[in-house]
């Protein structure tokens, strides 16, 4: 399973800081001009907690993920991208799933989502002086 590393751990924690349990969230909003981050906690299980962040949009009063990206939080503290989705270009990807069997992982996507989550955590640190 291919993992987030440095910076881009870094600011996920930070992203995720207090929301220790399912239905737990916030929205991050501290720019002007750029859309917020939502950070949500959306399942906790025994392989650990799985995470969603994202942007939302509005089209024809409907809410639009632009993206949402679902990572999961290891009990070891490994951060892995699960799904990707664009609501506005009706992209939908999966990752990793889990099973009775365990974890099943798309490595290559996984791999291309943990480089798009590295650069767009970057930008939202920046965007929203995170620090």
């Amino acid at each position: 399973m291919k993992t987030l590393l440095g910076q881009a751990e870094g600011i996920f924690l930070k992203l995720i800081y207090g929301l220790g349990k399912p239905v737990d969230h916030r929205r991050i909003d501290t720019s002007t001009g750029f859309m917020p981050v939502v950070v949500e906690c959306i399942e906790a299980h025994t392989g650990g907690k799985v995470y969603a962040v994202a942007h939302y949009g509005t089209q024809s009063g409907d809410q639009m993920a632009d993206p949402e990206v679902c990572l999961l939080l290891t009990k070891s503290g490994k951060i892995a991208p699960l799904t990707f989705r664009n609501d506005y270009v009706g992209v939908s990807q999966i990752a990793a799933r889990f099973s009775e069997g365990g974890i099943h992982c798309n490595e290559k996507l996984q791999e291309e989502l943990c480089d798009f989550c590295a650069e767009w955590f970057r930008n939202i640190a920046e965007q929203q002086d995170l620090g």
